[in-house]
């Protein structure tokens, strides 16, 4: 079952990866309107892979099911929408590169620190909602599943954060590789 879940991710990442590809060859309008459309849905995949890798393995009572999925499905709403509005505002308000980083040195001293202010927000955000979420699914299931949600969810998070490093060298070598166009060489 988890050997499915880790196949299904590879294969997710290796379409994000020829996605990525395809957008590096857009014009820059094109790039960013695509690029913001495709970080959504490459959210909605892993939240969905996730989910999925944790439905398959998460040992649930059927009473419990229902309760527990609406909880979880609410926290996920409520992330979203916090990670969403911090990037209006660093879209909005600042000056952000073509990888979607911040360019820091192009930021005033105020901008700086309404960057820093808007960052500390968002964990302590993130941070109560994580809070809610704890005391809402310890009511509706038992500790050691509690603990065995929470073991999947770093799990899974480990997973990811594998194959993207590996997506990324794998990106890095063949960039390597890439013969110099004809009309740059001299």
């Amino acid at each position: 079952m988890k050997k499915r879940l880790f196949l299904i991710l590879t294969l997710i990442l290796a379409i994000i990866q020829m996605q990525a590809q395809e957008q590096s060859k857009t014009q820059v309008g094109e790039y960013e309107n695509r690029t913001e459309r495709h970080n959504r849905e490459n959210c909605k995949d892993v939240s969905l892979l996730k989910k999925q890798y944790i439905k398959d393995s998460l040992q649930l009572a059927p009473e419990e099911e229902n309760d527990f999925w609406a909880i979880y499905d609410q926290t996920e709403q409520e992330e979203q929408e916090v990670h969403e509005a911090f990037l209006k505002f660093k879209n909005e308000q600042l000056v952000v590169l073509e990888n979607g980083r911040v360019d820091h040195n192009a930021l005033t001293e105020a901008q700086k620190l309404l960057l820093l202010e808007k960052r500390i927000e968002r964990k302590t955000k993130l941070a109560l909602i994580e809070q809610d979420f704890f005391n809402k699914i310890q009511k509706v299931i038992q500790p050691k599943t509690v603990l065995q949600y929470y073991k999947l969810e770093k799990e899974f998070r480990k997973k990811v954060i594998s194959e993207s490093k590996k997506r990324e060298h794998s990106l890095m070598k063949d960039a390597e590789a890439e013969p110099i166009p004809k009309k740059i060489r001299r």
